[in-house]
């Protein structure tokens, strides 16, 4: 029955009832109670609603606050999930306004440190011994504590400084009761929330999901260091710390010490004798490089994770979040930059829907017009006065638009670009980010024709035309012999009928209940003249127990039909 249905629905989404009442009463205390009431999240909660005030009083104490810094101060009180999710909400210019991205930065990890006991345990639990035995010596104190895990300085028995990360205890069961919370949260903004579907919050949650799940995994952070170790091991200019394999775990991430300057430190820079502009420059390049060379970057590029070693080497740090290139994806990204440059609106529409996942139907007339006025509003200008980070902003609002949705690392890529050209411009106010893009472009372009290249794409293909032709008199016979023993199976899939079929299934529930319910009504009348025994009161008890779940289900049946009539 669609009322035990959604009995069912509700008691697997609230075996976190403590978690969810304690959400709903932090969004009610910023003042977003009636959002709340718009997502009816009241209708689902009836067991809590009657724990949370209606409007709240403590949302006056926030009233002279800007919404996105209620919005900022929600998602700090809610810790570490929530802290996390701004964060990747921040670079998601496509979902929120300029002045929501800029309060989301802002976000920190302010949570105090752990004690030492549950380090000690971790790092015993990890490699069998206490940190005073597995290294020569070991900070009790910590030197950095963030939402997912903290850190301590340490000394390897070879007198090699290190910094070892130690994840949060009991993290993983907390984000995971977040993340099936948020679910459900993404599930009533899609239901009741009709200018916010094109925005599909429950793929954005999935992907988030996915995004923690590595993050909370330092296993695959030391992994990410790895890699970005070998693609630079040769690059003057960068310095990737070292990270020992031998100390780390899942739970336990051990690197090199890194002793630098904060590259958002500029008097300190230049204090030490670093060329700035060459620091600007080199930046730069280094992050081009990590897009258009190794199709692998880091994706949380912001000032507290890069430092500066002097005189001119950059050195990243908290590697878990890094972004995938394809060398496809790469050539749609070159041919959206050559057809920019080319000012050919054509030549933009096929990279730009390459790169976007599409919510609706795109008119590309439309879309060609709109690139076209793109290219008209910016590439007229000097390398000098473009900017690069305002013209991904206006492609967002034109993918918007056109309903079209860029791919998550787009936007992370779009967000490292944004920030190597604002710390650029702290150091030179004559640095030009297009300047440095274009000898990428030209380099990727020349390869992707070279002769070379295009001999390996025929054989692979003519590798791949070969296999088909090999596979066709196999799976022609295999078709012929289905069609001749009358097993050929022909679907047809109909779209856009969910939602009557889903009426017409509730309606079917409604009837079968009533025939239930009436069936149970006639026995239970029978039975009681019948006077079979045992009785109560003279009356037989299974009668009265018939009616008593006559009365349950007709009740439950009176329920469902008052709230389908609110809906």
């Amino acid at each position: 029955m669609a009322v035990l249905g959604r009995l069912a629905t509700i008691g697997r989404t609230y075996r976190h009832l403590t978690r969810y009442q304690q959400i709903l009463r932090v969004l009610v205390k910023y003042g977003f109670g009636d959002m709340l009431d718009r997502l009816h999240v009241r209708r689902y909660t009836d067991a809590m609603a009657r724990l949370l005030p209606h409007h709240s009083r403590s949302a006056a104490d926030t009233a002279h606050l800007s919404t996105p810094e209620r919005l900022r101060l929600v998602l700090e009180e809610l810790g570490t999930t929530f802290i996390k999710l701004g964060q990747i909400l921040s670079t998601r210019p496509d979902i929120l306004p300029p002045r929501y991205l800029e309060e989301l930065t802002k976000l920190q990890d302010n949570v105090p440190p752990f004690p030492y006991a549950e380090v000690a345990r971790t790092i015993r639990e990890d490699f069998g011994k206490a940190p005073e035995q597995l290294f020569a010596e070991f900070d009790p104190n910590p030197s950095a504590a963030a939402s997912i895990a903290q850190g301590h300085r340490a000394r390897l028995h070879n007198g090699r400084e290190v910094f070892v990360k130690i994840r949060r205890p009991r993290i993983g069961p907390i984000v995971a009761i977040d993340l099936e919370i948020l679910a459900h949260l993404a599930s009533l903004v899609e239901h009741h929330a009709e200018n916010l579907v094109m925005v599909q919050p429950s793929r954005l949650v999935e992907e988030f999901g996915r995004t923690m799940r590595r993050e909370l995994d330092l296993g695959i952070e030391c992994s990410n260091l790895q890699r970005f170790r070998r693609q630079f091991a040769d690059r003057p200019g960068i310095h990737i710390p070292e990270v020992y394999e031998d100390y780390c775990s899942n739970r336990v991430l051990t690197m090199e010490l890194i002793r630098g300057i904060k590259a958002s430190n500029t008097e300190e820079l230049r204090a030490v004798g670093c060329d700035l502009k060459q620091l600007a420059g080199l930046g730069a390049d280094l992050l081009l490089e990590q897009f258009f060379v190794h199709g692998f970057f880091h994706a949380d590029l912001h000032p507290g994770n890069i430092y500066v070693l002097p005189p001119n080497r950059y050195c990243y740090l908290d590697f878990g979040m890094v972004g995938r290139l394809s060398r496809r994806e790469r050539e749609t990204l070159c041919d959206l930059i050559t057809g920019a440059v080319a000012q050919d609106e054509r030549r933009l529409v096929e990279p730009v829907l390459a790169m976007t996942i599409a919510t609706g139907d795109v008119d590309r007339h439309e879309l060609e017009c709109d690139l076209a006025e793109l290219t008209e509003n910016h590439l007229h200008l000097s390398l000098h006065e473009l900017d690069v980070a305002r013209v991904f902003e206006d492609l967002y609002a034109i993918c918007h638009r056109h309903q079209l949705c860029f791919r998550p690392h787009i936007y992370l890529l779009a967000k490292a670009v944004g920030t190597v050209q604002e710390m650029g411009l702290a150091y030179d106010p004559d640095f030009q980010m297009a300047e440095h893009l274009a000898p990428f472009v030209r380099r990727l372009a020349r390869d992707r024709y070279s002769p070379r290249r295009m001999l390996r794409d025929t054989m692979r293909s003519a590798s791949g035309l070969v296999r088909l032709l090999g596979d066709f008199p196999d799976d022609a016979r295999a078709i012929m012999g289905q069609i001749r023993h009358g097993k050929m199976k022909v679907e047809f899939e109909h779209r856009g009928l969910e939602d009557m079929i889903h009426r017409h299934e509730h309606i079917s529930s409604r009837i079968s209940s009533a025939i239930v319910l009436a069936s149970l009504i006639v026995g239970s009348s029978v039975m009681t003249n019948s006077g079979v025994p045992p009785k109560w009161n003279g009356i037989p008890i299974i009668g009265i127990v018939g009616f008593v779940v006559a009365a349950v289900l007709g009740l439950a049946l009176l329920w469902d039909i008052w709230k389908s009539g609110r809906e």
